[in-house]
């Protein structure tokens, strides 16, 4: 009784205090927005910052437009929830239906998103049931599937797709793309459980990462439909989640993330400054680590750093949890399995003692499972291009030429399922 009483009497003491310093912060944020009205709606752009897209692809009268608007509402975004949608039938991927618009992550780098009316990035939309010529090839995956910074057409499932056709004539292949940003196995499971089996593929090719095991513990990406019970810190997510949808209605809330983007605006110009010296051949300036470099540092920190072997053997767990479920269904469902392990420039600059410890861990897990598995990094590391496969050093996505060597890579083992 008296611990109750201490715990009013301190709400009665503090909530006053908390609201009170909230107003004052928010009126301060308010009268900062008001003074500079560009803020919360879009990057302070930074000399020598532009859009360098060419005009034949986002004409000039467009592209600031497009770019800036709402794009404070479009913050972060990879993806719509559809929880609410998942009783339509023709709905098989995560992103919005009929979607056709600029994406602008990187202010100076905007691509085209087009997706059709399952949802999935494809401009041309499929027939359910399939035609009975058809081999449908069903790719689930993160980024590196999905294709950012990139057309609809420079991804891996497309050109996939283009490769089969153009060197087969014993029917048609269709390759479709429901890759989604920032997705780990336990998404890519419950959306192919949930309604990607509906497309009826005949293969199902899923892309791993160096980063899938280590990062099972992110819960930015979670899916609404399916709320996450391993992970402990999802009242974070619901936070982050908050705070997005309010983040017009409150100034401060407003002021904050557009600091964020400033600051996202500012590294990217940084990077691409230390390129263009590097190219002139100035090497006196340090290198500059961005948050996504640090990010993937820290990645691979976690397979090499035995003082954390314990939290890496826990996600393995829980990888291989949700992998089982994932190959349990597919096989309930006829369809064959591939599994691919795509390489990042942190995976083929980086070994122990010789050993790639991720691409050891998936031919393990894959076998334990009697499930087929492709190591790409090899492909990779032979070729001469190697340092052009990738968007370094401002971005550490496959570049065009990463995503042709892939697809030209996957078509032959491809074709085998076929026959």
């Amino acid at each position: 009784m008296v611990r109750m009483k201490k715990t009013i009497k301190l709400l009665l003491i503090w909530a006053p205090v908390t609201i009170l310093v909230f107003v004052i912060l928010e009126t301060a944020s308010r009268v900062v927005i008001f003074s500079f009205p560009a803020l919360g709606k879009k990057y302070v752009e930074y000399s020598p910052y532009k859009i360098s897209t060419p005009d034949d692809i986002i004409p000039s009268s467009e592209k600031r437009t497009r770019i800036d608007n709402n794009y404070l509402q479009e913050y972060e975004r990879v993806r719509l929830f559809l929880s609410d949608r998942k009783n339509k039938a023709q709905l098989i991927g995560d992103l919005e239906p009929n979607l056709d618009s600029i994406w602008a992550l990187s202010i100076d780098h905007p691509y085209r998103v087009v997706s059709n009316q399952a949802g999935i990035r494809r401009k041309t939309n499929i027939d359910i049931p399939k035609p009975s010529n058809l081999f449908r090839i069903y790719c689930s995956g993160d980024s590196f599937t999905f294709g950012p910074y990139l057309s609809n057409n420079e991804t891996w499932p497309n050109l996939l797709e283009r490769i089969l056709n153009y060197q087969n004539t014993n029917g048609e292949y269709e390759v479709l793309n429901a890759g989604i940003p920032g997705y780990k196995l336990r998404q890519e499971e419950e959306l192919f459980v949930e309604r990607g089996y509906i497309s009826d593929p005949d293969l199902v090719i899923l892309q791993a990462l160096d980063n899938d095991v280590p990062n099972y513990g992110d819960n930015r990406f979670q899916r609404l439909s399916f709320p996450d019970d391993s992970v402990s810190d999802s009242l974070s997510y619901k936070l982050k989640l908050l705070i997005r949808k309010n983040a017009e209605r409150f100034a401060l809330i407003k002021l904050i993330v557009a600091a964020k983007l400033s600051m996202n605006g500012l590294y990217e110009t940084q990077v691409e400054e230390y390129r263009i010296q590097r190219e002139k051949g100035n090497r006196r300036q340090g290198t500059i680590i961005t948050p996504q470099q640090k990010r993937a540092s820290e990645v691979n920190d976690v397979w090499t750093n035995t003082t954390k072997k314990d939290r890496l053997e826990k996600y393995k767990r829980l990888n291989e949890k949700d992998f089982s479920k994932l190959v349990n269904f597919i096989r309930s469902k006829k369809i064959q399995l591939l599994v691919v392990l795509f390489p990042t420039e942190q995976l083929i600059n980086s070994s122990i003692q010789g050993r790639n410890q991720v691409s050891e861990y998936y031919r393990e897990l894959t076998a334990s499972y009697n499930v087929d598995f492709v190591d790409l990094t090899p492909v990779f590391k032979s070729n001469e291009e190697t340092k052009h496969l990738f968007l370094w050093p401002w971005n550490g996505h496959m570049s065009f030429k990463g995503n042709l060597t892939s697809a030209k890579a996957l078509a032959p083992i491809v074709e085998r399922y076929r026959r």
